[in-house]
């Protein structure tokens, strides 16, 4: 014999190697539900009880075992891990509903799944991504798999067939891949999956798919990336950012439409009419909240930002029966610009004006459907074309830059995201960070500010 009779020999043909379990299904289930999902719960229900739900929603993206989960789903062929996953996963809802959201709808707990890029909250279902990862990680590791062993042929054509049953045919791989095959790349196509699904038309659909839409636009997410750090005022006191989590999930904030206490509109169970009310005042302090940190960041770039620096620009629009900052100046002269720089990109003074429209107003919320970025771009066009404004600015020697927000969703319009890269690599000159990291910095702070004030303004029509 080869062995000592000492030596214990397992030739039940499973075991597990390096956390990886090896051998039939049902061990690899049982193995996978052991030691990684059953070691995980006692996190799970720890985040769950977090008295912070910014941190605890953080912390169930980037940690609660998902690395493990992730590892065991490369390795691992799928098909031997199935009820794991879902357990898993489900528990990952649990969390989710007893921190941030409360009880989930099925429609909502599919959203929260996708990337904040698509939508979502980050939450990836290991369960429907798990085919992705082991088809790429087989991919990715088959060349030194055959260095150690020459006669190493795994069923990569398989593991392909496996992605292709969860995708459309429009985004079927060819079998043999002629290229490398990515996680990322393969997440993504199962994402469209899931948007399409999700935006799919339906009889009394339109406002969430407007809604969904409005989610994808670029920035739109920022803030769920953001490190709830009060010193930085990026943290969110969990009253708020439970309801900025219904908001983005368009899960009622009350029980029924109600009269509004501010104006003579109708607050909706959602939450849009609370964003654009133009009573009360929250237009106004979400407007300011942004202005200033948009000063400050020009501050921190050496720019010499001036605020409200007065007579330079026509009056504003109007936009829901007041102005679009909520703000009505006395007189009917002009107004100051919100935020004014001495010299922007070399070219002289510029005057930054600071906007939030809605592309869930019923104007524009057909056009909202199939097009998100809709409302920010027309509205930047109006800014430009009111009273002449951009061509008045222009003829005196002074830049106008509007920069406009889409309340509901988050997205920026693209005179803004041009203008936040610019700012970001103005930063970064100043404080050696990445220009790509202060950019993203900046619409963190800025997506917070917006969130938080719409949060805010939702709760005081409850009362």
């Amino acid at each position: 014999d080869l062995f000592l009779p000492v030596i214990p020999l397992n030739q039940t043909g499973t075991f597990s190697l390096l956390g990886a379990p090896i051998g039939n299904g049902s061990f690899c289930n049982q193995f996978t539900t052991s030691e990684r999902v059953a070691k995980a719960l006692p996190l799970l229900d720890a985040l769950a009880v977090l008295p912070d739900a910014q941190t605890a929603l953080l912390l169930l993206r980037h940690c609660a075992s998902h690395c493990r989960m992730a590892y065991s789903i490369r390795v691992t062929p799928p098909d031997g891990l199935g009820p794991s996953l879902e357990a898993f996963d489900n528990a990952g809802r649990g969390c989710l509903e007893v921190a941030c959201s409360g009880p989930l709808t099925a429609e909502a707990w599919l959203q929260a799944t996708l990337s904040t890029r698509c939508g979502g909250l980050g939450l990836r279902s290991v369960a429907r991504h798990s085919v992705a990862g082991y088809a790429a990680s087989l991919w990715a590791t088959a060349p030194l798999c055959k260095d150690m062993d020459p006669g190493y042929d795994p069923d990569f054509n398989a593991a392909l067939n496996l992605v292709n049953m969860a995708l459309p045919p429009a985004d079927h791989l060819p079998v043999p891949a002629p290229q490398p095959v990515r996680q990322q790349e393969l997440s993504r196509a199962l994402d469209r999956v899931v948007v399409a699904r999700l935006a799919a038309p339906a009889p009394g659909r339109e406002a969430f798919r407007a809604h969904l839409q409005l989610l994808q636009q670029e920035g739109a997410g920022a803030w769920l990336h953001a490190l709830p750090s009060a010193a930085l005022g990026l943290h969110v006191v969990t009253p708020l950012f439970r309801t900025m989590v219904r908001l983005r999930l368009r899960l009622p904030v009350s029980d029924s439409d109600t009269p509004c206490p501010l104006c003579d509109g109708t607050c909706d169970r959602f939450g849009d009419h609370a964003r654009v009310c133009p009573c009360g005042g929250d237009r106004v302090k979400r407007h300011h909240q942004l202005r200033n940190i948009l000063a400050g960041r020009a501050k921190t770039a050496g720019l010499q930002p001036e605020v409200e620096k007065p007579n330079l620009l026509p009056p504003r629009p109007e936009l829901q029966g007041g102005p679009e900052d909520g703000e009505r100046p006395c007189g009917g002269g002009r107004r100051p610009a919100d935020v004014w720089l001495p010299n922007w990109h070399l070219h002289g003074p510029a005057a930054f004006d600071i906007a939030v429209t809605s592309g869930m107003r019923q104007s524009v919320l057909t056009a909202s459907v199939t097009d998100g970025s809709r409302a920010s771009t027309d509205y930047e066009a109006r800014k430009c074309q009111h009273l002449s404004t951009l061509e008045a600015c222009t003829s005196e020697g002074l830049q106008f830059v509007p920069l406009v927000v889409e309340a509901c969703g988050g997205g920026w319009g693209p005179i803004a995201l041009k203008t936040w890269r610019s700012l970001g690599e103005a930063i970064s000159a100043r404080t050696g960070e990445g220009s790509s990291v202060e950019s993203q910095r900046l619409l963190q702070s800025l997506g917070i500010a917006l969130q938080r004030e719409n949060a805010r303004a939702v709760l005081r029509r409850l009362d």
